[in-house]
């Protein structure tokens, strides 16, 4: 006969070896979590709440590397821009 085990659902709050990366929902062992995991405080329990809060952290970090890339290719666009305008300059020295 088999044992009855308990489980829970659980949101991971740093990277956990052999486990998962932060934030993502995990199911482990009541156990595990109650003896391990929550005494470090790298799970939390995967309540409704806590499960729209993940998702509202991803969506903001999703939101900031997508600014991020923007504001690269604008960087590199400007940089690209001044190169010209340097070569420009260069010739025109260059030819007096």
């Amino acid at each position: 006969m088999a044992k009855n085990i308990k489980t829970v659902e659980i949101i991971l709050t740093c990277d956990v070896d052999n486990l998962g990366k932060k934030g993502e929902v995990k199911i482990v062992r009541l156990g595990y979590f109650s003896n391990y995991l929550m005494p470090q405080k790298k799970a939390v329990l995967a309540t409704e709440q806590e499960k729209k809060n993940q998702a509202q952290l991803t969506q903001i970090k999703k939101e900031k590397r997508t600014q991020k890339k923007e504001s690269k290719k604008k960087k590199e666009k400007v940089l690209s821009q001044k190169k010209v305008k340097n070569k420009r300059m260069r010739a025109k020295i260059n030819k007096k």
